[in-house]
């Protein structure tokens, strides 16, 4: 639910029709979901009048593969109510792919208007999806106004599909290498006068 799984149907059946050469693909291998929910999930996407065009992706063997996914993929969606930080969309970013995301949370140290296409939402809500989130905190709250949103951009990107120049600038600043002398100048205190 905090990564918009439970909407991102809606979205895909609001964006296209059935007839549309479009194909949803959803790398789903969380190893902490039963086989139960995994196929709940499944049923959910695929009972929808999109279904036979959404694909589930489970068990990807390595990262080698997962970066061949995201290479075919012509972008990627993330409707999330709150991240981290959302390596995942990074990644597209540094593919050039064009990518459509929630305007909130981690998403926008990273994401602006030139690299992303951000949906705002209006208002936050406690953070509760009964099996990890029990209201302690908020996250983005994500209506129908927003599922909209992410419907027009979804079929906006399908339309007029660019390659994303300025995500893959965006993502050059958050290499491994530069995270990694980022993290050093921090621990040994390079720009302070007082050592850690």
């Amino acid at each position: 639910v905090r990564k918009g799984h439970d909407i991102l149907a809606d979205i895909f059946n609001k964006a296209f029709r059935p007839d549309d050469k479009v194909q949803l693909k959803v790398l789903a291998s969380e190893s902490w979901s039963t086989e139960q929910e995994q196929e709940d999930w499944v049923r959910f996407y695929k009972e929808t009048p999109m279904g036979k065009n959404i694909q589930f992706v489970m068990g990807v063997p390595s990262q080698h593969d997962v970066v061949k996914i995201m290479q075919s993929a012509d972008a990627g969606i993330f409707p999330s109510r709150a991240e981290g930080w959302n390596l995942e969309l990074l990644e597209m970013m540094a593919c050039g792919k064009p990518v459509i995301s929630t305007g909130y949370g981690a998403h926008l140290e990273f994401c602006n208007n030139e690299n992303a296409h951000l949906v705002y939402p209006e208002d936050i809500e406690p953070a509760a999806d009964g099996k990890f989130f029990f209201g302690q905190g908020n996250w983005a709250k994500l209506d129908e106004k927003e599922i909209n949103e992410f419907a027009e951009k979804m079929r906006n990107v399908y339309e007029n599909w660019a390659f994303n120049t300025e995500g893959v600038k965006t993502a050059a600043k958050f290499t491994w290498k530069n995270s990694a002398k980022t993290l050093v100048n921090i621990l040994t205190c390079e720009n302070c006068k007082e050592s850690v």
